[in-house]
């Protein structure tokens, strides 16, 4: 069985009905998860701790990022993290990757916008992945295989509510994307079996 890390990069994850509904219903779907709030994790001066943060990684078979897609990148949080745990050394050296070289990687991410906006005619006009070259390219120096992007879009910061078509809208689009995560995952599954 593959162990998932669920690294979730929302800054304020209970303030979030869709990350944390991400979250939750991934964790139920794959009960040998670990989930691993990074809102939670900082200690004293906003220090992670670095010894627990890499031994997480070490022990995990597949590694989900998941973030609010903020200024055209993973959240702040995501990315203070990322320059903490993964430093020269241990992660990297000037030849590329260490630890991380060749582990399994899935970014999860939610927008706000729908899919339509991120391209040519819409208001943001190039695609999520675009926008995502400077965190795929440090997943690539670091060795990390990236399995696959999955956005849920037209999620806004609050849930539409209750009873409403667009609240059974968001909802579904939740419910899918966690499907498309739990497939990745189980595709590694797959793969290690083979």
């Amino acid at each position: 069985m593959t162990h998932a890390l669920l690294v979730s990069g929302h800054p304020d994850l209970d303030a979030s009905y869709a990350n944390a509904t991400i979250v939750r219903s991934l964790a139920d779907a794959l009960p040998d998860a670990t989930v691993h709030r990074l809102d939670l994790a900082r200690g004293a001066g906003h220090r992670f701790d670095l010894a627990a943060e890499r031994a997480l990684l070490d022990a995990a078979d597949v590694v989900v990022l998941g973030s609010p897609f903020y200024w055209y990148s993973w959240s702040g949080l995501m990315q203070e993290w990322v320059e903490q745990v993964w430093d020269h050394g241990w992660a990297c050296n000037s030849l590329g990757g260490l630890a991380l070289d060749g582990k399994p990687f899935i970014l999860s991410l939610t927008a706000g916008g729908d899919e339509p906006s991120y391209s040519p005619g819409g208001y943001e006009p190039h695609p999520v992945a675009d926008y995502l070259a400077p965190v795929t390219r440090t997943l690539e120096f670091v060795g990390a295989k990236l399995l696959g992007t999955v956005v849920a879009y037209d999620l806004p910061y609050r849930a539409p509510e209750l009873n409403t078509d667009k609240r059974t809208s968001y909802d579904d689009a939740l419910a899918a994307h966690v499907e498309r995560l739990a497939a990745l995952i189980e595709g590694t599954t797959i793969g290690a079996a083979a």
